[in-house]
């Protein structure tokens, strides 16, 4: 599993997220904070993790991207990728955001990454709160390394971090997209 850290500025909540992951997966290779060059070109991986700020673009979104320290990683340069990843997970704000240009189909991070070989992509619907979304991750991240499919282990995320946060904004955010 390999964790990319982005530009975490104002997300307090990001050091208790990596934790937990590190915690489960202590095999991780993260990298803080993450570059543009950090992102392989081509290869095979059961997951990545991002962890940051997202910026959707309606106009070109294609040109939605990732805030990584030294720039955007665009939806773009993903596409463009040779990687076959088992799960994306994107823990940022608005990363499932989908955008239909006249005479397209709908594009945005979640697409880019879907052609770029990845099985699932988990995203977030909305801007969400770096608190909730950092026990949402961990849920997920322990129902899925118990063996559960990534949308078994969504569901079970949501259904535990709703026992916690009561509003849906807190525990609905996010969803799988892909292959199941």
């Amino acid at each position: 599993m390999r964790v990319f850290v982005g530009e975490v500025s104002g997300l307090e909540h990001t050091r208790r997220e990596l934790t937990n992951i590190a915690k489960m997966r202590p095999d991780a290779d993260i990298i803080e904070p993450c570059q543009r060059r950090d992102w392989p070109d081509e290869g095979q991986w059961f997951a990545w993790h991002y962890i940051g700020h997202a910026r959707h673009r309606s106009d070109n979104p294609a040109y939605s991207s990732l805030t990584l320290k030294d720039g955007p990683l665009f939806g773009a340069d993903l596409r463009l990728k040779r990687c076959r990843v088992g799960l994306v997970t994107l823990a940022a704000c608005r990363t499932a955001h989908q955008s239909v240009l006249p005479g397209e189909e709908s594009t945005g991070l979640i697409r880019c990454l879907l052609e770029m070989g990845t099985r699932n992509v988990v995203g977030s619907h909305w801007a969400v709160s770096d608190k909730s979304a950092a026990a949402w991750m961990s849920s997920f991240y322990e129902s899925l390394l118990s063996g559960q499919a990534v949308p078994a282990a969504v569901r079970e995320a949501s259904l535990k971090i709703r026992e916690t946060f009561r509003s849906a904004y807190d525990w609905a955010s996010f969803s799988v997209f892909g292959a199941g």
